[in-house]
């Protein structure tokens, strides 16, 4: 089994490829056999909240799903040794405790980060007074999942036994029908992330008012999550 799909779950598009790892090195062959991509056409406006950026995530996942469907279309499904997925990072929903979407997928334009939180400072800034961002993986921003978790707990909308997700790891989850974990590379992007230990920021997310176990578990980079079920 020489053969593994790439999706690219993006913002503007979602795209699929399949490689041919085996032809690399046949001049006569071109290791992509095929690629196929549709427009990302989830987004949900808010004419009330137009600072708003919400997407109807299970759509997503559904082209997605379609689009795998088409790129596999006549191929034994046994030649596929692996799915490798990426996607827009930054942006989280909320899940519930069967791991299906609690919230809207609000994505990484969202800006109500750059509300007022207190003392004319917006939420933004008051993440980046508490947290630590020495140790984070990036700075908080409008957009960002520690920002948006931040504005939820703050404004009382967090509801219990909730978990936060990205987008990709979602997208993982349903194909393997697991609970979605992330790896390091796109939990470095939730301004929660601490780069020194390799784990959620247990400090800063104290400061906050978060609990630990509102991210999703962090595994290594490039780590099996299991086998395609759906």
């Amino acid at each position: 089994m020489s053969k593994f799909i790439g999706i690219d779950l993006g913002t503007t598009s979602i795209t699929a490829v399949l490689i041919d790892i085996g032809s690399v090195d046949d001049p006569d062959r071109h290791p992509v056999r095929r690629q196929l991509s549709v427009d990302n056409q989830s987004q949900r406006d808010r004419p009330e909240h137009p600072i708003y950026s919400e997407w109807d995530l299970d759509q997503m996942i559904n082209s997605a799903f379609g689009l795998l469907a088409d790129l596999v279309d006549g191929m034994p499904t046994q030649e596929i040794a692996g799915i490798g997925v990426t996607g827009q990072v930054h942006g989280m929903a909320l899940l519930d405790e069967r791991h299906r979407p609690y919230s809207a997928f609000i994505g990484w334009q969202d800006q109500r980060g750059n509300e007022i939180h207190s003392d004319d400072l917006t939420y933004v800034q008051r993440m980046r007074l508490v947290a630590d961002s020495t140790k984070l993986g990036s700075r908080p921003s409008t957009g960002y999942m520690g920002t948006t978790l931040f504005r939820f707990s703050e404004k009382g909308q967090l509801p219990a036994k909730t978990q936060t997700c990205f987008a990709p790891d979602y997208l993982v989850g349903q194909l393997c029908q697991s609970p979605p974990v992330t790896d390091p590379t796109n939990a470095a992007s939730s301004g929660l992330f601490n780069l020194q230990t390799n784990s959620w920021e247990a400090d800063s997310l104290q400061s906050l008012g978060l609990p630990i176990t509102r991210p999703p578990p962090v595994i290594d980079a490039c780590t099996v999550v299991g086998p395609v079920k759906n």
